[in-house]
């Protein structure tokens, strides 16, 4: 039993799997939440290519909500003194890697993760009206997850901890300066005046995101240099 076992989980690649559920999550959530209302026809459907949409739909639906349950039963308890097993990692390590293995709170980040990214795709669609509202959501969403990872330090690597917080402030950046373009009153008295508030907000955004991108860059940068140069020796 433990031979097919081991054999089936080779086989269906659960790393790949649940790798590709985690970072297409943002992806699969809009898409499903935009087929989500055609569900309804899956039984009076006559065409197999619709059916196969719908049926698929609902698959993954089932999927990608299961996905922190399961993330927090089978990883955080079940398994959980598995973690640090090469074996182990080499099957379902991909939900924990760069995590710290022994702690069991490190693996709040990916369950965090798909629910940070469920309720984006929810606001964005269903709160489209209210703008306002979509912004504090993820604001203190965003907060939440900084707190997160200051406390807890969920990564092995210390610099990819800290990668992540500045990822966080990076957002929050972000998302109150694109709330204050959004929310900026129009001097109709003085259009030069707010042209050019609208202006430096606008290029103050572009900053802050281009900075954040050539961070990430230089430390791949680094990181690859130094790899090569280990290898080469």
């Amino acid at each position: 039993m433990t031979y097919v076992r081991g054999k089936l989980e080779g086989y269906l690649m659960w790393n790949f799997i649940m790798r590709l559920l985690l970072q297409g999550s943002l992806e699969l959530c809009f898409a499903l939440l935009l087929n989500f209302p055609y569900l309804e026809n899956i039984l009076t459907s006559t065409n197999i290519i619709e059916t196969t949409d719908y049926v698929m739909t609902a698959l993954i639906i089932v999927c990608l909500v299961m996905l922190p349950f399961n993330v927090a039963f089978f990883w955080g308890f079940l398994r959980f003194k598995e973690l640090p097993d090469p074996s182990f990692q080499q099957t379902y390590g991909s939900v924990y890697e760069g995590l710290k293995p022994t702690k069991r709170s490190s693996l709040a980040f990916p369950i965090l993760f798909v629910f940070r990214r469920m309720i984006l795709a929810i606001t964005c669609l269903y709160l489209k009206d209210h703008l306002w509202l979509q912004m504090l959501l993820s604001i203190y969403i965003t907060l939440f997850q900084g707190c997160y990872l200051v406390h807890i330090t969920p990564f092995e690597e210390s610099l990819q901890g800290k990668l992540e917080v500045f990822n966080e402030l990076t957002t929050i950046t972000l998302y109150i300066t694109a709330y204050t373009l959004a929310e900026m009153p129009l001097d109709y008295a003085n259009p030069e005046n707010a042209a050019n508030q609208h202006e430096m907000s606008s290029k103050f955004f572009i900053a802050a995101l281009a900075g954040n991108i050539a961070t990430h860059l230089f430390f791949l940068l680094m990181n690859t240099v130094r790899k090569t140069i280990i290898y080469s020796k």
